[in-house]
């Protein structure tokens, strides 16, 4: 039996262009992470109610462990092609339609993630241990057991054990100002120019800050001003954040948020999210 799928990858360029522009640098000891989420807002009111499902749900994870294009747009096509055979919560097959590719913006430290895994096996062993001693089939400390590969897939996902290189504004407003336009407002503010990549999405832009190239263009404002006066033209994530906020609040431009992104995962440049092209400007 033939099997045919309809990719949500729509530019291998696009996806290699974020891979190699903001997954550069990739050291021995760390590792990168892109995953699908299934996401219940993107399902129509008869999928909704047909499957057990939460708001989000990640499957998918997939660790890449050295920095090679061909073999993550490998990796990539073999995630794209298992899309159709994901099952929600009850076991009921999910759409494609609802799912989205995304990636961590920063390396994983994996000794960061190993070290995270074993404390929580430790306390896995310890809980199937104490009802080994109790003569009792504790259920719940079985089943923790029997999953601990995701448990190790999450470590490498978990923002706490990643490289701390980028941070995502994520920027959830109307199209009413375009990606060129955020990007000359952060280089307005000190009149620098440096890597800033902005993704477009569905629902907005993620401004891409990098920690990096923001103490560059520190480091050189510092041969300018000083004391108080450097203070004031240090370039921050606040300051730019609050910049950008001012931004649409001239402009008119609708707001849902303008905040931080904690997890610091984005939808994937190359890749579909609910029909929409994601693609990244640089």
């Amino acid at each position: 039996m033939t099997y045919t799928y309809e990719s949500h990858i729509w530019s291998e360029e696009e996806a290699l262009k974020f891979y190699n522009t903001v997954l550069r640098h990739l050291k021995p000891d760390e590792a990168d992470f892109f995953c699908v989420a299934a996401r219940k807002k993107y399902m129509s009111p008869a999928s909704a109610a047909a499957c057990r499902l939460g708001d989000t749900c990640m499957m998918g994870k997939t660790v890449l462990k050295e920095h090679n294009g061909r073999k993550f747009l490998s990796k990539l096509h073999q995630l794209d092609a298992s899309l159709d055979w994901f099952l929600s919560l009850d076991d009921t097959p999910l759409p494609r339609s609802c799912m989205c590719i995304y990636m961590n913006l920063n390396h994983t430290s994996v000794p960061k993630a190993v070290l995270d895994f074993k404390k929580e096996l430790a306390e896995y062993d310890f809980e199937f241990s104490m009802a080994t001693l109790r003569n009792t089939s504790d259920a719940q400390a079985v089943g923790k057991l029997a999953g601990i590969h995701n448990r190790l897939l999450k470590a490498f996902q978990d923002p706490k054990n990643r490289v701390d290189e980028w941070t995502d504004i994520d920027m959830d407003i109307a199209k009413t100002v375009d990606a060129a336009a955020l990007r000359q407002v952060v280089y307005g503010l000190e009149k620098s120019r440096f890597l800033l990549p902005v993704i477009e999405t569905q629902g907005g832009y993620h401004v891409l800050i990098s920690r990096s190239e923001i103490s560059t263009v520190n480091k050189a404002l510092a041969f300018l001003y000083s004391g108080n006066e450097m203070k004031r033209h240090a370039l921050t994530v606040e300051r730019i954040l609050n910049a950008l906020r001012a931004h649409c609040q001239a402009c008119g431009t609708e707001v849902k948020e303008i905040s931080v992104n904690q997890n610091r995962m984005v939808p994937l440049p190359g890749t579909m999210q609910n029909g929409f092209p994601v693609r990244m400007h640089i």
